[in-house]
Formats: structure tokens, sequence, C-alpha cells
């Protein structure tokens, strides 16, 4: 079994699967590819971790400012 899921993040916030991958550089780069490509948010989730591990979003949501 593959250790790393990639999805990809919809418009309503829901989280589609594209496909799985062993190694961890090809899966980051497969996402940055399909981002620059789609302009849609795409992540890697590990399932031996149990958490996402990294995002082709530049800007955490908890980074942005929002103050007038």
């Amino acid at each position: 079994m593959e250790r790393y899921g990639l999805f990809k993040r919809l418009a309503n916030g829901a989280a589609m699967w594209v496909c799985a991958a062993d190694d961890l550089k090809q899966a980051m780069s497969t996402i940055q590819s399909l981002s620059e490509q789609t302009g849609l948010e795409y992540f890697i989730h590990d399932f031996q971790a149990g958490t996402v591990i990294a995002s082709s979003r530049k800007t955490k949501p908890s980074a942005i400012d929002s103050s007038p």
C-alpha cells in the first residue's frame, strides 16, 4: 500500500482523491504541477501519520490577515 494520498480540494471544500504515491518528493512535485495546471488546491495525506503533511496552497488560512 502506498504511504501518501494526493487529493484535490473542491470548490465546496470537500476533498477528491486523485492518486497515491510511495515517494514524498514525487508526491510534492505532482501536487505542484497539478495546481499550476488547474489553479486548484491539492494536498498530501500521510496514511501512516494520519494527517495532511503538505499543500499546494501558498498561504495558509490562519496566515491571512483579516483586519480592515
